[in-house]
């Protein structure tokens, strides 16, 4: 069973402005120097950040969905580079970047940057905060930390050779994914907010973790076999495969199983939240942000099955570079 056999129950989407921002978005990393023209230039395209936005916030504005794809195109970029040596498995090394690109995160007014992935990363938090409450922008300070650690946890498990247990896989994941901050992004994208009351109510904090996992652990199936070439130990089927002690094909069985069900469990938190909500402000910001998390439910699985991200042979750094020296974004040139 392999991740075609996921069934999404949301409606697929897609807004008008996506190949315009696919395209608005290639010009930003030009500008940050987050790709090189050429042929580093032509991968990136590859994986359709446009197209990912524009399925998971099919309902922003054309500025907002540029920033989303911006963020997108941030994240995957810098993943890819710290997937590849000489950052894969040198977690002191990975620990200091992103000491660094915490420190820009949570600053009102960032210092001098000296590399590509800080001074992009100041512009999107700098657009990203702006208009929003304090107590957003704490929160969302605050997953840009976690965000981080998350990373330097997963080059720690690559350095230690250890496939990491499903309780160890969900928490680095859930950080580390970035689906937090994405999260974050449909109050911002939507012009809305909860109350700090709101947002720690028990349902609405398992929705989002449901949709984390059903996002992070999609990807997983989609970028199994690249994993496995690349050895990568940070992937669901194969934390599956470790501890029920079963090969790869009847862990992708269970993972989509798994996934399928985290699915029926985010619709009935939304039914539950929904009924028990009362007040016509408050329901619409309910409605508006399951909106946004269906979305990335959906707009997930149809990115999943257009882009080529998870082919190898477009991947951020190229085979002929295989210390990413041309591409390094987190580094002194």
């Amino acid at each position: 069973m392999s991740a075609k056999a996921l069934r999404c129950v949301y409606p697929s989407a897609i807004s008008p402005f996506t190949q315009q921002v696919e395209d608005q978005t290639r010009d930003w990393c030009l500008t940050y120097g987050l790709i090189a023209a050429g042929e580093t230039e032509d991968r990136f395209m590859n994986w359709r950040m446009g197209h990912l936005a524009g399925r998971s916030y099919w309902y922003a504005s054309r500025n907002g969905l540029l920033l989303n794809a911006c963020w997108m195109a941030w994240y995957f970029i810098f993943d890819d580079q710290l997937d590849s040596p000489p950052y894969a498995t040198d977690p002191a090394r990975v620990a200091e970047i992103c000491r660094r690109l915490r420190g820009i995160s949570e600053s009102e007014r960032p210092g001098q940057s000296t590399t590509p992935a800080e001074n992009a990363l100041a512009d999107l938090v700098g657009q990203s905060c702006s208009g929003m409450s304090p107590m957003w922008i704490l929160r969302f300070r605050r997953h840009i930390g976690e965000y981080l650690l998350g990373n330097v946890r997963e080059v720690q498990n690559r350095k230690d050779v250890q496939v990491p247990s499903l309780d160890r896989l969900w928490e680095t994941r859930r950080a580390s994914g970035a689906m937090e901050i994405c999260i974050d992004m449909i109050e911002k994208t939507q012009h809305f907010e909860f109350s700090p009351s709101e947002w720690e109510l028990s349902r609405l904090r398992e929705a989002r973790h449901l949709t984390s996992d059903i996002v992070h652990f999609t990807n997983d199936l989609y970028s199994l076999e690249r994993e496995i070439s690349r050895r990568d130990v940070n992937n669901l089927v194969l934390s599956i495969s470790r501890e029920r002690n079963c090969g790869i094909k009847e862990s992708c069985r269970i993972a989509v199983i798994m996934v399928r069900d985290m699915i029926q469990r985010l619709q009935s938190c939304e039914v539950e939240l929904m009924q028990s909500t009362h007040g016509e402000a408050a329901r619409g910001r309910m409605e508006r942000f399951f909106l946004g998390l269906n979305s990335w439910v959906r707009g997930n699985v149809d990115w999943a099955q257009e882009t080529l991200r998870y082919d190898g042979e477009h991947q951020y750094i190229s085979e002929d570079d295989p210390w990413g020296n041309r591409n390094n974004i987190v580094g002194p040139k």
